[in-house]
Parts: structure tokens; sequence; C-alpha cells
């Protein structure tokens, strides 16, 4: 039998590499985090953490065995934070990313509103690009993530809560300003356009549907 805690360690140990920084996360000392985890190895009859003086290296069942465990700490959180939630007001903190083309636009409305509702709700932003904003939700460092779909997120759960249109702006006299609507296919020819950076999913959305070389 492992324990929720005896899971804690593990995963700090294993964003940290490091055993004595995975202590000072989980508050312990670094003697009572290495008892645990050696405790959790023997339960589960296999080395999770090869350790010497330099370096800690993830074997590969434990590659396996911390990817199920980040699951099932995840849930069990969600689990504890619906029992309070099912008798008391939303009150416990929460942390959510937004991409920078998103967070603009939906904060300003959408923050006074949960004040309004629920004044005790303590909910800590991070603006960053998908990849590491998927990262921090596999990670246990983020609660949830609002991304532009499709995006590739293995073992999460993704919902849909609106769509948008995707608008092209040309000048006056470009040569497909007059039209109502323009398709991939005129895009393709046009080697002029101006996307947002590497890392932003939006560009590599329109990068896919019009089908662009890799140096655009």
């Amino acid at each position: 039998m492992i324990t929720l805690r005896q899971i804690q360690f593990a995963l700090a140990v294993a964003r940290h590499k490091h055993f004595k920084r995975a202590a000072e996360e989980c508050n312990i000392s670094q003697s009572a985090l290495s008892l645990g985890i050696a405790e959790m190895e023997k339960n589960l009859g296999v080395i999770v953490f090869e350790r010497n003086n330099k370096q800690v290296v993830i074997t590969p069942i434990g590659e396996e065995l911390l990817r199920r465990a980040q699951k099932i700490y995840l849930d069990a959180q969600q689990l504890v934070e619906q029992a309070h939630a099912s008798h008391e007001t939303l009150y416990f903190p929460m942390a959510i990313g937004f991409i920078p083309t998103i967070a603009p636009f939906l904060l300003p409305q959408a923050l006074p509103v949960i004040h309004k509702a629920y004044p005790k709700f303590e909910l800590n932003i991070r603006e960053d690009v998908s990849e590491r904003l998927v990262s921090a939700v596999h990670n246990g460092m983020l609660d949830a993530a609002l991304i532009a779909l499709p995006y590739d997120t293995p073992g999460l759960n993704t919902f849909e809560i609106g769509s948008e249109r995707f608008y092209v702006v040309l000048h006056r006299n470009h040569p497909l300003s007059e039209q109502a609507k323009i398709t991939a296919k005129q895009l393709r020819s046009d080697n002029t356009l101006i996307l947002l950076g590497d890392g932003h999913c939006l560009k590599d959305h329109i990068v896919e549907i019009c089908k662009f070389r890799n140096e655009i």
C-alpha cells in the first residue's frame, strides 16, 4: 500500500531531480523524504529513482508509474475540492493559465463577475504559450489552462467553451481586399503574411491550415 503523501514526495523528486529541493518543497527533512520514497519503492517492488551523489535518474518503469501517479494525485486533489464545494461557496485557490491571445480580452470581463459571485475565491493567473501551460497542468502547477484548440493534450480532459473565426487583415489596395471571404488556397500564394511569433499556437493553426513552408 502506498500513500498520497508518498506520491507527493515522488512527484516532487521527479520535478526537481534532487532530493534536498524536493524535501524543501514538501516541507519535510531530506531523510524523511528519502524514507518515504524507499517505503514506496519497497511496496511497489520496483526502483523508481536511481540516485548517487551527483544526480537522480528516473528509471523506465519509474517514468510509467509516475505518469499514473500524477493522475492519481490530481484526481485526489479534485475529490477533496469537490467535497468542499458541495457544502461551501467557492473559496479554495485555483491556478489557471491563459495564452496571451485570450487573456487580455477574456479576463477584464470575467474577473469582475467571478469576484462578485465568489468574493472569497482566490484565482492565480499565469499567462504563457500553450506548450508551457499544458506542461504546467500535467505537472500539477496549474489546475487548468485556456488555450486554442486543436492542441495535443494527452492524459488531460479538454472542453470547448467557445469558438472564433480567423480574420485576415489586408491593406485596402491588396488584390484580395474586395472579397467577402478568402480561402486558404488563396493565402498559400501570398508569402508576405505577418504572423505571431514561434510558440504561439494560433500561428501553428494558421500554418497548418494553409500548409505553409517551415520557414514562414
